[in-house]
């Protein structure tokens, strides 16, 4: 519920901040599976675009490297 919490503060701070996606997407460090990784943030893309009434999606990345790439290219808004 931490994660859940942490990534709706980043959703309003983004919107307050002016800052207007038409989707929130973001990513997670891969530390386990991918296949579990991707169950699990699907799962709270779905209950955030729920709560938000804003399409959410997971990117699922193959590294850290690779997260703060998507992050400093606009490609996600949280990693």
């Amino acid at each position: 519920m931490n994660l859940i919490k942490i990534t709706l503060f980043m959703f309003i701070f983004i919107v307050q901040g002016n800052v207007y996606a038409k989707d929130f997407v973001f990513t997670a460090i891969p530390d386990q599976d991918e296949t579990k990784l991707q169950q699990r943030f699907n799962k709270v893309a779905t209950y955030l675009s729920k709560k938000l009434g804003v399409t959410v999606k997971y990117v699922p990345v193959k590294s850290y490297a690779a997260a703060v790439t998507a992050f400093r290219n606009n490609q996600v808004q949280l990693a």
